[in-house]
């Protein structure tokens, strides 16, 4: 019980863990998407103006307010907004500090930096607000910066090769290692009865061996009784049994039948060693 309760909480963590990762690679190379169909966005806190409670060059998970939302801010919120400074449109996370209605009858939105007594200078309006703070991941705002520029691009680009050059190399061997043991196979069990492993597959309460039986004797068997040995990764045994995958009805010479085999339980992985024990021609 215990160790399945720590195989779900990995395996929670992982898909958050590739949830996030998911969400930040679209807010770098499709933010507009990511808008569209969730509602959130990544922001990056270039300055300290947010230190402790958001370290510089933090990424930013942020809730994007909806066009017409009816806003209700508590003081000290953290939002993100549009602002202009030195001429240029920027981008600030800072604390919601009050609302406040200008002599032409503006509303404006003050906010202000982490621990400061003054309030920033931007008269902040509805139209200015983008969302409301979320999360945030400390320095991983470098990381994103990097893989926006036309480095990162190329680093990614060389990665994705990589792995399309390795997942090339790595189902070459298999298929030569299938060969090779099928030719081992023919040689020494030409005159016999013999099973071959074709596949695992690993389902969540258990682990479906698919394989089959071959007949390589001149004459037709019946009864075919196989020996199942599982191992484990470390090559201890962990289960053991027999069955008779063929019966009365028989197997005839030069055909072969699949068969599956189900070994209930968690496994992450498992070898499985096949035998014939006894056939009657």
């Amino acid at each position: 019980m215990i160790v399945r309760m720590k195989r779900k909480k990995k395996s929670h963590i992982l898909f958050v863990l590739v949830i996030f990762a998911g969400l930040m690679v679209l807010s770098i190379y499709a933010p507009d998407k990511l808008k569209q169909y969730i509602g959130y966005q990544f922001y990056i806190v270039y300055t300290d103006s947010m230190e402790p409670t958001i370290p510089t060059n933090s990424l930013v998970l942020v809730k994007l307010f909806k066009e017409n939302e009816n806003l209700s801010l508590e003081p000290q919120q953290i939002i993100t907004f549009h602002a202009r400074r030195f001429e240029e449109n920027i981008i600030i996370t800072h604390h919601f500090n009050k609302i406040e209605m200008l002599e032409d009858g503006l509303k404006v939105y003050r906010t202000n930096a982490e621990g400061a007594n003054n309030l920033d200078a931007y008269d902040t309006t509805r139209e200015d607000l983008i969302g409301s703070y979320v999360l945030h991941v400390p320095y991983l705002g470098k990381i994103v910066l990097f893989l926006k520029s036309q480095y990162g691009i190329l680093l990614l680009a060389e990665f994705f090769i990589i792995y399309l050059i390795n997942q090339l190399i790595t189902a070459r061997w298999e298929e030569k290692e299938i060969r090779e043991k099928l030719d081992a196979s023919s040689r020494i069990f030409r005159q016999n009865v013999f099973v071959c492993k074709i596949d695992y597959k690993y389902e969540c309460d258990k682990v479906v061996l698919n394989a089959c039986v071959i007949n390589a004797l001149s004459t037709k068997v019946k009864y075919i009784l196989v020996e199942f040995t599982f191992f484990n990764q470390k090559d201890e045994l962990i289960y053991k049994d027999q069955r008779y995958i063929i019966g009365k009805e028989g197997l005839e010479s030069g055909d072969k039948k699949d068969f599956i085999y189900n070994l209930y339980g968690e496994y992450a992985y498992v070898r499985c060693n096949l035998n014939v024990v006894r056939f009657k021609t």
